[in-house]
């Protein structure tokens, strides 16, 4: 998915509105289907090194385009009326989003997997999950274990085992300012833990964990759309070796609604 996370320093102030009472499903729409709505977002990638130093550089604007609304099916069988988003970065299509909206849950279509760490990415399929909630303050999107699932490492293929686990929390509405306008926000967090189990080498070192935890933070803008996104950059600590994540922070700057 695009990157449901990136970095700004600008044209955004968020400020503290954040509600304290029970969360409820309002019936409010917070993505929208109508084709031709879009979001302009100024983006920052956060780059981490080996000892844990960060540096902010600022990448290419993007726009994400609704363009219509189609059945996707995941690999685990549900089906959904798909809001589909195109996102553009100098005027060219460079990656597609799914979002579904029912009674106040929001889901995302996500390709389940790995892609930070180790020479190749690593695919295990897609599922619908749950992004947000409206009426709830937390939940678990995901929880699925993957066995004998072939890597690369080092110029050879390995089997693992992997766990995934998607857990989200609704931390409430918050406004911001987009353009000079106020706008009423959602904001959820998603956590996706992975643990991943490699045999890479006979023993004494036959089998390693990596277990990487990555939070990020989600507004969407009433009748808008996405309008942040970020997660921290951080260090992960597997068994051989440090493994730097890189973060990002996305902000709209501008908006069109239809």
């Amino acid at each position: 998915m695009k990157h449901l996370a990136l970095v700004i320093a600008l044209a955004i102030v968020a400020t503290a509105c954040t509600t304290t009472t029970e969360p409820t499903n309002t019936g409010k729409v917070y993505a929208p289907s109508a084709t031709g709505t879009y979001v302009i977002h100024q983006n920052t990638d956060i780059l981490i090194d080996d000892d844990g130093n960060t540096t902010n550089t600022r990448v290419l604007d993007d726009s994400t385009v609704v363009v219509g609304t189609e059945s996707k099916t995941d690999d685990a069988g549900v089906t959904k009326t798909a809001i589909r988003h195109v996102v553009f970065v100098s005027g060219e299509a460079t990656d597609t989003l799914y979002i579904a909206e029912e009674g106040g849950v929001m889901y995302a279509f996500l390709e389940l997997g790995v892609s930070d760490i180790g020479p190749a990415p690593i695919n295990i399929g897609n599922r619908w999950v749950v992004l947000g909630d409206q009426s709830k303050t937390s939940w678990t999107a995901l929880e699925e274990n993957f066995t004998g699932i072939d890597i690369e490492f080092q110029g050879s293929t390995i089997p693992a085992d992997i766990n995934i686990k998607v857990s989200g929390e609704n931390k409430g509405n918050e406004n911001m300012t987009i353009n000079g306008t106020t706008v009423s926000t959602i904001k959820y967090d998603q956590t996706v833990a992975i643990t991943m189990k490699v045999t890479i080498a006979p023993p004494p070192v036959s089998a390693i964990e990596i277990p990487i935890s990555i939070t990020t933070s989600t507004w969407f803008g009433e009748n808008i759309g996405m309008v942040r996104t970020e997660q921290d950059a951080r260090l992960i600590n597997a068994t051989l070796a440090t493994i730097p994540i890189d973060g990002y922070i996305s902000t709209a700057i501008r908006y069109g609604k239809k």
